[in-house]
């Protein structure tokens, strides 16, 4: 079986794409410290059904982390917050604050044409309207 620690933490992360039988399992083992034996008795299951499924969780588990990387992305991001000085803060606020202006000025503008390009339109299709009826 994985760490321990390191199989919580993933589980912590992916529990909700697993199944009630195996979050079940898992929490009885991993949380109350039941025995597989104890666990196999309470839910009327054999031993070998449940070792069997907790291998297929940690299994799935790792495979979401493989796939998703979210627990690794968790990791980098509190390293980084743990690691930043106060410039590199002051210097990411600062390009996230411009990117933000850029892309409201860009947004805007286009709204602005946007809206002016289907006034233009909608004012020649009335001209042509007006001219078939004619």
């Amino acid at each position: 079986m994985l760490e321990r620690d390191k199989i919580i933490g993933l589980y912590e992360i992916y529990k909700n794409l697993l199944t009630d039988k195996q979050r079940d399992y898992f929490e009885n083992y991993y949380y109350e410290d039941l025995s597989l034996s104890e666990i196999a008795e309470n839910f009327e299951v054999s031993k070998t059904i449940v070792s069997k499924t907790l291998k297929q969780v940690e299994s799935k588990l790792t495979e979401l982390e493989e796939t998703l990387g979210l627990n690794k992305l968790y990791d980098d991001l509190v390293n980084l917050k743990n690691n930043i000085n106060i410039n590199d803060k002051n210097k990411i606020e600062k390009i996230i604050e411009d990117n933000f202006k850029i892309w409201y000025y860009f947004n805007s503008r286009r709204y602005t044409n946007f809206v002016h390009l289907n006034s233009q339109i909608f004012k020649k299709n009335k001209d042509v309207d007006a001219n078939e009826k004619q």
